[in-house]
Parts: C-alpha cells; structure tokens; sequence
C-alpha cells in the first residue's frame, strides 16, 4: 500500500507552530451569467497545530528524550547519500528539508551539523513523528481533509453547536449572533445592539487610492476587479461574479469563512458562509424554525414549513387542534420576528384544509417604521396593522407563505439601517429619503434595494453625475442611469434591454481585464492587443513564464510541456515523463506517448455534466479525447 507523504512546515509563530497546505479547488457555485463556462477557484489553505494558551510546545510533544524512532544526523545523512527530495517522501517537515539543502550546499554551518532527522515509521510523520491520522495511510492530505469534512454531522437546532461572535454578548431567538449579522440592518439581538452606531459604516468614506465596498468598508483600488470570485470585500461588491450558495458545510474553502452576502431573498446567515431565505433549512442543519410553541407547530403542519413530526401533524388535522387549542389571536413564533421586529398574528378560525393562509394583523416597531401603514391599532402593546396584500404590492388573492413574507421584507426594507445619529445627513457622501430623516450612502442609490420608503433612492435622476460613477453600470439604452455595479447579474433585468447587463457586462470585463491567475496558462482570455507594431495577448512572451509555479501545480491543466506540473497530485495518474498504461488482456505495459507529442496549446481541462474531465486536440487531431481513455487503444487519435 502507498503511504501518503505528509510535510509540516515551521510557520515560527508562537501560536501556530507547525502547519500543512491544502490546495483546494472545488469552489464553482459562483453567480454567473446563463452560458457562461464555470470558474474553478482554488486557494492554498494552511491547517495548523495551534497551542492552547496554558500549553507549550513541550508539553504538546512530551518527553523528547524518549523518542524511540531512529535518528540521523545532516553528516550521517549525507554519508547514506540522502537527498532532501528523499527525506521530503519519508514526510520530513519542509524545514528540515530546507536546511538539509543548505548544509549539502555549504557544508561550514556549525548549527546544521548537529540538526537530526527521525525517521518515522510508516503512518507517522511530523517533528518527533508525533502525529498520525485516523484514515487510510493511503490517503492524501486533501481527502483527509475531504472525508473529515464530508463526515460532519448537521447541526441540531435544540443542541446547536455553531460559530458565535463573542465580543458582542447579547441574547437572541436563535442559538447565538453569527459576526455576518452584526450591522446587517436586522435586529438579530433582542434589544438591538448588534445595530447600534452601526451609522459610522454608513458614513464612512474612503481616500483616492481605495474603493468604497458597498458596507463602507475601503480597499486598494488595485484590488478591484483583480481576479473573479476572489473577493476582498466582505459583502464582495469588488468583484462582478459573486459567491451565492456555496457548499460551505461541505468545503474547507475560505471562500466561506469571511464573506457576506446582501440579498433581498437570501438574507439568513447560516453561520458558515451560506445563506437562505429562513424558510429553508441550511445545508448544515441550521435554521430559523423555533420548536416550542404549539400553535405555531400547528401552523407550520398546515403551510408544509419545515420538517414536524407526521403523527403530530396527522392528530392536529383530525381533532382540529388550532380551533381547540389556540387563543382567538397567536403571534407565529416559528421563526423570528422578520427583521428582528415584525410579528404575524393569526386568527384560531384558519380552516385546517387552508394550505396558505394569511396572518390577520402584522405588528412592528413603529419607532422603527414610521407612518409606513396609515390605519394601525394597538394589541398587546404592539403597533398593528389588519393584512392587505394590496399594500404589500400583490394583486392576487392567492400567495403562499414564503411570497408574503419576501413581500412584507421588500415592503418594511427600508426601515433598515437603524440610525442613531441625524447630524450626518449634511455629509456630502449622503443621501436623505424624501420626506424622512433617514440618511443613506449616496453608493446605496439605484443599487436595486429600496432604501427609502418613497423608493426615490431607485428613482434618483443624476446618478451618472455621482463621485463613484467610474464604478457604476450604464445602460446602453439610456445614459441617464448608472446603476450600482452590484445590480450586475442580480437576476433581475435594471435595463430595457436584459441582455445589457444580465448577459453581456462580465463578457465585456472579460475582454478588458485578466485575471493574474490566468497569465500564460496556455489559453488565451483576452483579445488581442496592438502594441507598437504588433499585437499581444495574456500569453505572449510566456517562455519566459515557468510553467510549473505555485498557480499552475495540481490545477488538472497540463500547463507545462512534459506535464510536470500534474506530477504526484492527488487526482494525476501521472507518475513519470510518460504515462504508462495497461490494456485489458496484455500482460505488458503500453508506453504511452510524451505530453511533449502532443500540441500544448490546446491541451486543456474541460469538464462534462458529470464532472469528468479529458483533454482537446491529441497531436494534430481535433477529436475529443475523454481523460478515462486516455491510452485505452479505443480512441482513434492519431497520438499513437
């Protein structure tokens, strides 16, 4: 059995002491215009042994005068002809490695002359071969890392064990308060505080050299635009393609770890990175489904919300439970009030064969929403106001539940970003909402959220003639409006021609700009270029670029001629200079031929609807040649 090699390298950090490298690159759920091609992002994530703050570093790798592994010395090793090639396939950390290179190199170092090398026994690896993982010693340290991730268990919510942000201690509906809902404009605690001062955000400006992300927060302008899907804004308004709906319960990714995300249907923060519409339960478990209220039980069996107990839902129906067990009027406690303040009240008189009723009252902070309902009434100390789907801009009788409460957040939207301060309404960077003293970051205007109660933020006549304009969207079809580049491939049509910003615009990015990751990779992305008397493109003068460097290792794109950068990553069946393949019923070895017969511009990845991968354009063949055939004497490339 093949056992993987395992390199811990010294990070020199007191915290921190000894990591491994992950490459991960499965993150594609990006949003994208319809037809275009998925966007592989990858990063290089290091998994770290970090100390507790009441240990040391002895008492993590014990008594290490009674390391029973063998050792050798840099002179001992050398003696036995050893390389630091060899020694980083016997998983010695890449340090070691590193300084066995430089005594080999310089022999006169005092200090390297007693360093030792343990060789560990298979299974083992790290400083003192201290470490072992539970899994298959076949494993590489990507599917470790993949099985421990895909093994999680979901999240229970009476049990929940989720990520907290511990500086701001308040009590909420929900297990704790996720950093993601801290200024998010929802009272997620439930006196507020995660919303309080949250105006200095709003207020904040940024210098010449910096972009302003749409939450305030300022970035080097040389980030902006620098490489899709790899945000440096938290809410990733820099980039025009956008992390939506990531497997982050499943992924190592960072992608996840710090990244937002401002929508009008998918506003639930499901800790992890993922977000939904609270009515859906997070692919990690997570939800917004409170458990202990049993009218709202009732009603949840009667709208199909959620998972509750069959035989449970079954006894309501036939003893018609609500009429029976419900007051006249029950707020619906399933899941918190909308936006931290707005409650539903339903009528116990609901038929239980009404698969979608409708609340009787909504109630709501009126120190939050002023005047927003021009009849209201008073219950049990709330603001109230009797249920009209016409006033919530629906004209159909029939709405199900999940459609009401995406009206009643579009309706109540602009009763977000709470303010305690007015006096900086005079602010030039600042808009105010007709006829009201809300003040918002004139960035916020025709962004396709409505802001002010009036909808005049949408509405706003001079937005080509704002400070930020370089950074907005023109429609082709009128040149008045500059739209907020974050209406880009929002799924909604902002020009009169939809193609014009929901098709065309990243097409259009694409021909101006490019991606440093995708500098001489073998496929061109831009048009060509004039430049003095010829023309260039991203893959000019690329022999002076190393095809093998820390991008293009392990991408499953052959980059390099002889394919040494594919060599010994976890998904290659390339072992040497060529591959060698064994045919069915030949007790002998093929000798496929050298990628070097092959014509590397056209050898690319591509990947099929179900997920494999091949190569393009075997020699000067143009047949598509399917990565699992490759050397399987049934395809009739002219190769062999």
């Amino acid at each position: 059995m093949t056992v993987s090699q395992f390199n811990f390298y010294y990070t020199q950090n007191d915290s921190d002491r000894y990591c491994l490298l992950l490459f991960d690159d499965n993150m594609r759920n990006l949003q994208q215009p319809i037809g275009e091609t998925s966007i592989s992002i990858h990063h290089i994530l290091p998994y770290c042994l970090r100390l507790k703050e009441e240990e040391d570093y002895i008492t993590v790798f014990g008594d290490l005068q009674n390391v029973t592994v063998p050792s050798f010395t840099f002179i001992e090793l050398k003696e036995r002809n050893i390389t630091s090639e060899m020694l980083l396939s016997w998983s010695s950390t890449i340090d070691l490695a590193e300084e066995y290179e430089i005594f080999l190199m310089n022999e006169s170092s005092s200090l390297l002359n007693i360093k030792t090398f343990y060789n560990c026994t298979s299974f083992w690896f790290g400083p003192f071969c201290r470490f072992k993982f539970d899994y298959s010693t076949s494993q590489s340290f990507y599917n470790v890392v993949r099985i421990s991730f895909r093994t999680k268990r979901v999240i229970s919510n009476k049990l929940s064990k989720v990520p907290c942000y511990v500086h701001l201690s308040c009590k909420t509906y929900l297990s704790c308060l996720d950093w993601r809902e801290i200024c998010d404009g929802n009272s997620d605690c439930m006196d507020g505080e995660d919303e309080q001062n949250c105006w200095q955000l709003e207020v904040n400006q940024c210098t010449y050299e910096e972009y302003r992300c749409h939450n305030g927060q300022c970035i080097p302008m040389e980030f902006v635009r620098d490489a899709i899907g790899y945000s440096d804004c938290f809410d990733q308004t820099d980039e025009p393609v956008k992390l939506i709906k990531p497997e982050c319960y499943l992924s190592p990714s960072f992608l996840c770890e710090k990244r937002t995300y401002r929508s009008i249907a998918l506003d639930f923060s499901c800790t992890d990175g993922e977000y939904t519409d609270g009515l859906t339960t997070c692919n990690n478990g997570y939800s917004s489904f409170l458990t202990d209220d049993f009218c709202s039980e009732a009603m949840r069996c009667l709208m199909d919300l959620g998972y509750v107990p069959g035989s449970f839902c079954i006894r309501c129906k036939h003893s018609n439970c609500i009429k029976k067990n419900c007051p006249i009027l029950f707020e619906f406690r399933a899941i918190p009030p909308i936006f931290g303040h707005i409650r539903l009240l339903f009528s116990n008189t609901i038929s239980w064969y009404d698969t979608n009723p409708l609340p009787l009252y909504l109630c709501y902070d009126d120190k939050l929403c002023e005047n927003i309902f021009p009849d209201i009434e008073y219950i049990d100390n709330f603001t109230c106001h009797r249920l009209n789907l016409s006033e919530l801009g629906e004209t159909r009788s029939y709405i199900t539940f999940r459609g009401l409460v995406y009206l009643i957040k579009n309706r109540f939207r602009s009763c977000l970003l709470i303010q305690n301060e007015y006096h900086y309404c005079n602010y030039s960077s600042m808009y105010q909402c007709k006829n009201s003293r809300k003040c918002i970051a004139n960035q916020r205007l025709m962004d396709g959220f409505r802001d002010c109660r009036e909808n005049d933020d949408e509405e706003y006549k001079q937005s080509c003639l704002l400070a930020d304009v370089q950074h907005r969207f023109r429609c082709s079809d009128d040149e008045s409006k500059c739209f907020s580049s974050i209406v880009v491939n929002d799924g909604l049509h902002n020009c009169e021609f939809i193609d014009d910003d929901e098709h065309t615009s990243l097409e259009r990015y694409n021909l101006k700009h490019i991606d440093f990751l995708n500098i001489c990779d073998g496929k061109t992305n831009l048009f060509p270029i004039k430049f003095e008397d010829h023309y260039e493109t991203d893959e000019t003068n690329c022999e002076y670029w190393p095809c093998n460097n820390i991008y293009t290792r392990c991408n499953k794109i052959w980059n390099c001629p002889n394919a040494i950068d594919e060599m010994y990553c976890f998904h290659s069946l390339i072992s040497t200079f060529e591959n060698s393949c064994l045919f069915p019923n030949i007790i002998q070895n093929e000798i496929c031929p050298s990628v070097n017969q092959t014509d590397k511009q056209y050898i690319h990845q591509t990947y099929s609807n179900d997920g494999n991968f091949g190569y393009n354009h075997c020699w000067n063949d143009t047949t598509y040649m399917p990565y699992i055939t490759f050397c399987d004497r049934s395809s009739p490339s002219s190769v062999y």
